[in-house]
């Protein structure tokens, strides 16, 4: 198995895990963000299961 197949098993099964969180969750990021951050927290927060959960966007107008 080469890496990049290795890391995409990884990235499927995180995301298959993220279904059995038992905790609240608070993801948050800031839009100046990569999007590669952006799409990962909303990924995770959908893949959640519990129902405490919580994603925020930091506006730019925050961020000093």
């Amino acid at each position: 198995m080469n890496q990049l197949q290795t890391l995409q098993q990884l990235i499927q099964t995180t995301i298959k895990d993220t279904a059995s969180v038992i905790a609240p969750i608070f993801l948050l990021y800031g839009e100046l963000d990569d999007a590669l951050y952006q799409s990962s927290a909303q990924t995770i927060y959908d893949h959640v299961n519990f129902t405490k959960k919580r994603l925020r966007i930091i506006p730019i107008q925050d961020i000093s």
